[in-house]
Parts: structure tokens; sequence; C-alpha cells
């Protein structure tokens, strides 16, 4: 069984600084300090799209897009805003109930106003007899509400 996979371009939240390169030995700048809580927030917020996808909660993936935030599949479908995705996903879990997904960040990079997560998700059946490993690419921007 081949599971429906996707590339999520999704937009949540982002602080958004130049990166620079530092000596372990010298105190981090203010710019580095920021950078680094970001690159935190942005993996706790992979994890929980992870755990939300695992536990089929619709309403919670949805909500991490902006109002004209984009997923776009293998295919090169283009889904946009929180009601066209959420359509998406309940057609997901509703052929593929059960289904869980694996996450493996495996860089995040600040690009000016907006942080980009590269990596790959392992997506399984219920049974964990179809598993569908796929590179993903989401673009992080801040916004007024987090």
């Amino acid at each position: 069984m081949r599971l429906f996979s996707f590339l999520v371009c999704m937009s949540v939240f982002l602080c958004g600084a130049v990166g620079q390169t530092q000596d372990s030995t010298v105190k981090a700048s203010p710019v580095q300090s920021q950078e680094d809580a970001t690159i935190v927030l942005i993996r706790t917020s992979s994890e929980q799209i992870a755990k939300a996808f695992n536990t089929s909660k619709v309403d919670d993936l949805s909500g991490m897009f902006l109002a004209k935030g984009e997923l776009i599949d293998e295919s090169g479908n283009v889904y946009v805003g929180e009601q066209e995705i959420k359509s998406v996903l309940v057609a997901l879990f509703t052929r593929y109930p059960g289904a869980t997904v694996a996450m493996n960040v495996e860089s995040i990079r600040i690009a000016g106003p907006v942080a980009i997560e590269e990596g790959t998700r392992t997506m399984s059946s219920k049974d964990s007899t179809a598993s569908t490993p796929l590179r993903y690419l989401t673009v992080w921007a801040k916004t007024d509400t987090g």
C-alpha cells in the first residue's frame, strides 16, 4: 500500500535574523541567541505536527497554516488555505486510518524574515506494513499570533 505523502510548505512563526557562526569560547550574541531560540521553537513545532498527525488531529494540523498557507503534495498539487488543507487531511485519514509520520529534521536555516526547515518524513500505515519516506521543505514565518 502506498501512503499519500505530502510536501508541506507551511507558515506559522519565526523570528527573522541573519545567521552567524559562533566560536564556542565567545559568548553568544543577541542575534545568535534569538536564532537559537527560533530553531528550538521550530523543532518543537515539528514535533507537535508529528504528534497531531499521529493522533489524526486534523483541526490542529490545518490550524498551523496561515490563512493563505499552502500544502503541496508529491504530485505538485497545491492546496491553499486552512479549509482546503483540512479537506485534504480529512481525505488522507479517511483513506489511511491510523497512518503515522516520523520526522527527521535535517536542517533549519534562517533566511531573513523566514526560516526554512528541511528533512525527511516517513509515513507508515496503521499496521506498519507499508511506509513512504519523502523529503520535505517547510517555510516558517512569524505572525502576530506567534
